[in-house]
Parts: C-alpha cells; sequence; structure tokens
C-alpha cells in the first residue's frame, strides 16, 4: 500500500544513505585465472581436514580476494594475509603466504584452523566457480577449499522499510502489512511481497553488486486497501536491484543509477 511520508522520515531516509602435496609455485603459470573470481570477497565455508571436508570455527570468519594483478589477500581468521598467485583458465597457483603476526585465544582451535588454511591454500592447482561458490581443488582433483561469495551479513530476513522509483515515487508499507526479502546460502531468494509469498535466485556478480531474479509466487488477493498495489510495485522494482550496502543492521539496495532504491532492516525473529 502506498503511504506518504513525512518531512522527517524522508530527512532519516537520506542520513542513512549519507553513512551508509603443494603444487609449486611457477612463474612459468602466466596469465589470471579466469572465469569472474577476480574482484570479489571469498568467504570460506569449508577446508579440507584429512582428506573430508572440515567446518569452520564458530566465531571466526576467513576470506580471500584475488585482485587481479597476481595478490592474494584476506582473513585467515585472526591474521591478515597475503600471498602471490597465477594461472591460466581452470588453474591456479598460489605461493606462500606472509601474514601478521597475532596470537589470537579465542575462541578455541582458531590458530590451528588458521595454521591449516594457511598451508591447505598452497596445494591449490584449479578451481571450479559456479554461481556463488569457488572450489579450490589440488592437484589430484580433491577439493581443497570451499568459498561463496555471499557475505555472511546478507545471509538474514530483511523487512523493507520503504522503496522508490527513479522518478521519486515513494512506497511504504506501514503497519498493516510487512514486505521481506530473505537470501539463502545456496543462491536462493524467499520472501513475502506484502500478500503473496516468493522465490527465486540470486547471484554475487561483483564487489557489492548482484542480480536478483524472482521466478515464482503464490496468487492469493488481499482486500486490505493498497496491499496489492503495493506488491505489485515491490515485485516490480526488485529485478532492478544492482548492488547492495549493508550498514548497522540496514540493507540498502541500489538500482543501476547507483542511487539507492530500497532500505531494509533485519526482522526481529
Amino acid at each position: 500500500m502506498k503511504f506518504p511520508i513525512s518531512g522527517l522520515t524522508t530527512l532519516f531516509i537520506v542520513l542513512l544513505i549519507c553513512i551508509c602435496g603443494c603444487t609449486q609455485f611457477s612463474e612459468e603459470m602466466n596469465g589470471e585465472p579466469q572465469g569472474r573470481i577476480t574482484g570479489l570477497t571469498w568467504y570460506l565455508v569449508s577446508v579440507s581436514e584429512n582428506g573430508s571436508p572440515g567446518t569452520i570455527v564458530n566465531g571466526t570468519t576467513i576470506t580471500a580476494l584475488f585482485d587481479g594483478n597476481g595478490t592474494l589477500s584476506g582473513s585467515a581468521g585472526c591474521n591478515q594475509y597475503t600471498a602471490p598467485y597465477t594461472g591460466l583458465p581452470e588453474k591456479l597457483a598460489v605461493g606462500q603466504p606472509s601474514a601478521t603476526k597475532i596470537n589470537c585465544g579465542s575462541p578455541d582451535g582458531i590458530m590451528i584452523q588458521e595454521s591449516r588454511y594457511l598451508s591447505t591454500v598452497q596445494q591449490s592447482s584449479a578451481y571450479t566457480l559456479r554461481d556463488n561458490t569457488l572450489e579450490i581443488l589440488d592437484g589430484q582433483g580433491e577439493t581443497l577449499l570451499i568459498y561463496t561469495a555471499v557475505s555472511p551479513e546478507l545471509l538474514s530476513t530483511w523487512r523493507i522499510i520503504t522503496f522508490g522509483t527513479s522518478g521519486g515515487e515513494m512506497w511504504t508499507p506501514g503497519t498493516l502489512t510487512t514486505i521481506t526479502l530473505r537470501f539463502h546460502p545456496d543462491g536462493n531468494i524467499s520472501g513475502n511481497a506484502g500478500c503473496n509469498d516468493y522465490l527465486g535466485t540470486y547471484r554475487i556478480t561483483g564487489m557489492n553488486s548482484l542480480t536478483i531474479h524472482p521466478s515464482g509466487m503464490t496468487k492469493m488477493f488481499c482486500g486490505i486497501g493498497g496491499v496489492m498495489e503495493l506488491e505489485h510495485a515491490y515485485s516490480g522494482y526488485l529485478p532492478e536491484m544492482q548492488t547492495y550496502s549493508l550498514s548497522d543492521g540496514r540493507l540498502f539496495m541500489s538500482d543501476t543509477t547507483g542511487n539507492i532504491r530500497m532500505l531494509f532492516d533485519k526482522k526481529p525473529s
């Protein structure tokens, strides 16, 4: 449903927008790994442990960023690290990392995990890329590391506060209905558009950029005045979102103009 936004609410939104066996590293392997693994922050979800996938210690985040110029960097859970890398299409070699020297005492196992990760990443020989998932393989084709391009902060159920068009038309659900959007780790989205539930997919395409593809919706009719118009507007604008940012528990989404069009907060559980 369409509701007018007070001057105070508009000012609040404007303020929010303003703040918001080892593979040897060889120089003979020229070029960059292909397939859009560069320019993204990858978040580790699994590291091989005795040949089997190992889970990540709760409360830790391990990241990898391939900068496109031969430097891999990120957080190993406690320390920041950098390492040289090179590769050909479908190939990848990572040199010995250098890292800061902090000793983190908690959570339990963080330093053991960090040591295993920094050792394992040097065994990289190849990779596969599928949607939001990057797998690093050893020379025998066994999976060493699995990353996702999806920030853990994004994996939540978001409730829309307001959204608008490039022409300046603003919509807000008010208190009579709730519009939600949930990002799932497997690349699916779900939510409620104000009346009907919907499904779809999303893909992280670059640093803070994404594509969203709604694929289905239930067919209920809600008789509360304005709800169906609100749902129609939201369903039409959502696929236009191209970039996102996260700040203070809020999600901001922008269209191709770079202007913020949708503002969400986290839905109370």
